[in-house]
């Protein structure tokens, strides 16, 4: 009997924590409206800003010409540097030690 009474003493605790939950999730909600209700401009720029936002995206897009390329592999590609940026490079592989790179055979640069 004192089990039982213990479990149902449980359960009732918990219907109040529940209807506690439910009473504060109201509060929050009629604080927001209230302060949704005091700030219309903000609530406006709130509402339409990301509105107005996709809107310059979806007219941005617009303007743009859809270029379509066919699948390529960009492992054979050279890259040329301009000035004695490869020999510096070599230079700073060989200070820190590593093996000397040859950069410029691996990019295709004289």
């Amino acid at each position: 009997s004192r089990h039982k009474q213990e479990e149902e003493q449980q359960r009732q605790d918990q219907e109040k924590q529940h209807r506690l939950g439910w009473k504060q999730v109201w509060a929050l909600l009629v604080k927001n409206v209230i302060t949704k209700y005091r700030t219309p401009a903000g609530t406006f720029f709130e509402v339409f800003s990301p509105v107005m936002f996709l809107l310059v995206l979806a007219w941005s897009v617009s303007l743009a010409g859809v270029t379509y390329e066919t699948a390529k592999h960009y492992t054979k590609v050279s890259v040329n540097l301009p000035g004695p940026y490869i020999q510096l490079m070599n230079q700073a592989f060989e200070i820190v030690g590593l093996e000397n790179v040859l950069l410029s055979e691996a990019v295709g640069a004289a």
